[in-house]
């Protein structure tokens, strides 16, 4: 009896210990971990940063984060996609790319088709200016 109860009582020990491993399923400690991997390159006290979306694979989560001036309107700032991992029970940034830009067709910005040149302005932008020659 005594050695069954010793048994229960390690592993749910052992249990306990590998559940508190786990980083957190949440936008809240998504954002914790975009705010820790920016710091410092990003004057924080100017922005709002939200994430916009989620999605959680095991242990990697890919984000979508809007950042913009403080104050502003949700669509005004730049969004980015983070891929995070887990890693010694909290999340950390992976990689990031630029997600979207509000000027855009459709609210998304994937790469560009062709490398734009100088003078060269984004489709359907209204001609600045005097008008190229080409």
């Amino acid at each position: 009896m005594k050695s069954s109860l010793f048994v229960f009582f390690a592993v749910a020990v052992g249990l306990s210990t590998l559940a508190c491993q786990r980083a957190t399923e949440t936008p809240e400690a998504i954002r914790a971990a975009v705010i820790d991997a920016v710091q410092g390159r990003v004057n924080l006290d100017q922005m709002d940063v939200e994430v916009q979306s989620v999605n959680f694979k095991g242990e990697e989560a890919e984000a979508m984060v809007d950042f913009r001036p403080k104050g502003s309107a949700p669509g005004t700032g730049i969004v980015m996609k983070y891929v995070l991992e887990q890693k010694d029970g909290k999340w950390t940034v992976k990689n990031r790319t630029e997600g979207g830009n509000p000027h855009s067709e459709g609210g998304v910005m994937g790469a560009p088709q062709e490398p734009m040149r100088d003078g060269d302005l984004p489709p359907g932008h209204p001609p600045m200016g005097r008008e190229r020659k080409e």
